[in-house]
């Protein structure tokens, strides 16, 4: 749901108590998924929950920062940077 950007399938699952500390197989965290679906509103979402670190990995190295790049997603990069994403990682 968050990748496919469903807010309101997501403000549901949060509602009902899902939780959002999953890590899919490829180790992406929510706050990625949240970049890769390259829409602001999906990451000031996940972001709100709390306990996330946007400097977290998947497991091809990539960052919710880069995810957001990758998708031209501008607005989501500018969050990222104002939650403290480290721009020099590579």
């Amino acid at each position: 749901a968050v990748r496919k950007c469903h807010i309101k399938a997501v403000k549901i699952l949060i509602e009902k108590g899902s939780d959002q500390r999953i890590v899919s197989n490829e180790r992406a965290t929510l706050l990625i998924a949240a970049a890769q679906s390259g829409r602001v509103e999906m990451a000031q979402l996940v972001w709100n929950l709390g306990g996330f670190n946007v400097n977290d990995i998947d497991n091809k190295g990539w960052n919710p920062l880069m995810y957001a790049a990758r998708e031209g997603d501008l607005e989501s990069a500018k969050l990222f940077l104002s939650f403290g994403a480290d721009p020099t990682y590579r």
